[in-house]
């Protein structure tokens, strides 16, 4: 029986040999009908004597333990996502095997799952049985909610694929930019720096501060000069004849300082877009920088998925069980 989790991967597998370039598998292996054997081999059962919803059974009598009467046994090649989802179990199985099947799976003591040799090169399953009927349907189940998980793992991969290669052309579009913004603000301080007297922006910001204290210096004159004012023309009030030179002096000072504070501004206005320049294409450097450690991993990443893609290791590929051969075996329970 192929199911139809299978005809779903080899369908893509078939479409990655024609279409992919540099696909340097083989061809899919023949996925053909399961072939039942039986042998009077006994296959050993264990009870944990705690079912799946925590609660202790007696370790003397088993009282409340479903005890399997079959096996069935196959070998698949390594896969790493190689034992079946519980909960999968549950879903599929309701429908298709016997009730006290479902119920013996309900006390998740059905199945064994073991690295032949410890080398990850085979799998040997156990899936253990109220019946043979249901031994072989357990068999088929396996296989099916493998290939289901690995046409899950699959269609992630693509997914993953697509969005990171997605990402990868919008960080394209990002650095292209932000490297055009760092040569428009280099370029504004190529310019500022003909005309200034400092070159980096920490000098700048010691511009800055300096002019700050010019000019609290030059408010500081501006506030005597106008006192001065107001008190001479206080006392002009009183004294008609008194020398307007005296305040024509004064407001010459003023006018003066006005002008000095208004050039101390406008030349710490000059140093500070210099300074903002300066800010923006340090951090426009660290931006890129981090904007292209990223892009490499993510090319990194694209790599990697394209790679298993191309390699289609077990995980995503349809379950292969060794020469098609399923062994049905009576169960021995042990203590």
């Amino acid at each position: 029986m192929i199911n139809s989790a299978k005809i779903k991967l080899l369908a893509f597998i078939t479409i990655t040999l024609f279409c992919q370039k540099g696909f340097t598998q083989e061809n899919p292996p023949d996925q053909g009908t399961l072939q039942f054997e039986t042998s009077d081999k006994n296959s050993y059962w264990r009870p944990s004597f705690i079912n799946r919803i925590g609660t202790v059974l007696d370790p003397v009598t088993g009282e409340g333990i479903i005890t399997p009467t079959h096996a069935a046994v196959f070998n698949i090649f390594f896969r790493r996502n190689g034992w079946p989802d519980q909960e999968a179990w549950i879903k599929m199985a309701k429908d298709v095997v016997s009730e006290k099947q479902f119920e013996f799976i309900q006390q998740n003591q059905f199945i064994t799952v073991v690295d032949q040799n410890g080398r990850g090169i085979i799998l040997e399953y156990t899936l253990y049985a109220v019946s043979e009927e249901d031994a072989k349907k357990m068999a088929q189940l396996a296989i099916e909610i493998l290939d289901q998980d690995a046409l899950t793992r699959l269609d992630d991969l693509k997914k993953e694929l697509e969005q990171e290669r997605q990402n990868l052309s919008q960080a394209e579009q990002q650095i292209s930019e932000m490297n055009e913004n760092k040569k428009n603000t280099s370029e504004g301080l190529k310019q500022l720096r003909k005309i200034t007297f400092y070159q980096d922006g920490e000098e700048a910001q010691k511009m800055v501060a300096e002019l700050n204290n010019i000019i609290n210096r030059i408010d500081i004159d501006i506030a005597g000069y106008e006192a001065k004012i107001k008190a001479i023309r206080e006392k002009k009030n009183f004294d008609p004849m008194l020398d307007n030179q005296m305040l024509f002096d004064v407001e010459v000072e003023l006018v003066g300082a006005l002008a000095r504070k208004n050039k101390a501004e406008t030349i710490r206005q000059d140093t500070i877009f210099f300074v903002t320049l300066a800010d923006k294409l340090d951090s426009l450097a660290a931006e890129l920088k981090i904007k292209q450690e990223d892009i490499n991993k993510t090319r990194e990443e694209i790599k990697s998925k394209e790679n298993l893609l191309t390699q289609m290791p077990p995980g995503f590929r349809p379950v292969e069980v060794i020469d098609n051969k399923v062994v049905i075996s009576p169960v021995k329970p042990v203590q």
